[in-house]
């Protein structure tokens, strides 16, 4: 396909430009015989490039994935599988009619020599047997590279995300929460946190994620992982303050993908907790912005800092 190395942005789509060009190239009225075969050798190479290119392309996204991209390699490895089995599921495919083109061409060959030891008049004269034998591998070709174009085209945050980012939309195919608690914490050692403790455990009264901001305020985080945007439920939020005193920290977190309702909401503010929803987490995760700066433009809770502080 040529520049294996181009940049995330620009391989999507020149991977799709080629894809769809052979669709188009398929789809189209098949020339005369010589010239289709020709014509569909053409076009299994093209496709083959793109393939060779996708799978190089993949293995570099793995190689080159940055903390917050691991700490989210469960889901990421979902969709990266899946576009992996669309590429081996067209690879097959493109091998068993390329293999058919070769007999093909290889009997036509054979018969026009006979022909032309036997002193026929037009050994190269093409017989509709030869026509048959290369006539599906135009429609199979149009409807796999289209397939294959249709799936790269919607999973490109498999493929081809930032890679200081990680894709909110795949949070929620995260299957334990103690994925999301990973995600989070390597979001906060992205922003400078010096962690403390990356990881909840039975018995950690809340405490999913304790690290330091440089300036030295202690911040405690409670991980609230949902699989469909659906409310945290209010006791989240009023067991949260007991981790001022039990943790001795000047911040308290909570953070979900999900929502809060309007009571859990004035709750906090009441308590002093700091809430991140699924909105905010899409500013963490995909703009790249500081949990400091979201929780300071939101002040839900009042300054940052201005919690029950080891009383």
């Amino acid at each position: 396909m040529g520049d294996q190395n181009a940049p995330y942005a620009d391989f999507l789509p020149k991977a799709l430009g080629i894809l769809r060009r052979i669709d188009q190239r398929a789809s189209a009225p098949a020339p005369p015989h010589r010239a289709n075969v020709h014509d569909l050798s053409e076009m299994i190479a093209a496709a083959f490039s793109v393939i060779e290119a996708t799978h190089a392309h993949l293995k570099r996204v793995r190689r080159e994935a940055t903390p917050v991209m691991v700490a989210g390699a469960e889901c990421l490895d979902l969709r990266r599988d899946f576009v992996g089995y669309w590429l081996k599921k067209t690879e097959t495919k493109l091998i068993e009619q390329r293999a058919v083109l070769a007999a093909a061409e290889n009997a036509y060959w054979q018969r026009a020599e006979t022909v032309r030891r036997q002193g026929g008049t037009d050994p190269f004269a093409v017989s509709p047997q030869d026509v048959e034998a290369v006539g599906p591998i135009r429609a199979d070709i149009a409807l796999r590279t289209k397939d294959l174009a249709d799936v790269l085209e919607k999973e490109p945050t498999a493929l081809f995300c930032p890679m200081d980012t990680f894709p909110v939309a795949l949070v929620k195919e995260i299957r334990e929460s103690a994925s999301f608690e990973r995600l989070v914490s390597t979001l906060m050692r992205r922003d400078g946190f010096q962690i403390a403790r990356s990881q909840g455990h039975s018995g950690d009264n809340g405490a999913d994620t304790l690290a330091t901001w440089p300036i030295g305020q202690k911040f405690m985080v409670q991980a609230k992982h949902t699989r469909i945007n659906k409310a945290v439920v209010p006791e989240a939020v009023r067991a949260a303050p007991a981790s001022f005193v039990l943790h001795e920290v000047d911040v308290v977190v909570v953070v979900t993908n999900g929502k809060y309702s309007r009571s859990t909401r004035e709750n906090a503010r009441k308590l002093n907790v700091h809430l991140v929803d699924g909105p905010d987490l899409q500013r963490w995760l995909e703009h790249g912005e500081s949990l400091v700066r979201i929780l300071t433009d939101n002040q839900s809770a009042g300054p940052l800092g201005s919690g029950a502080t080891r009383r």
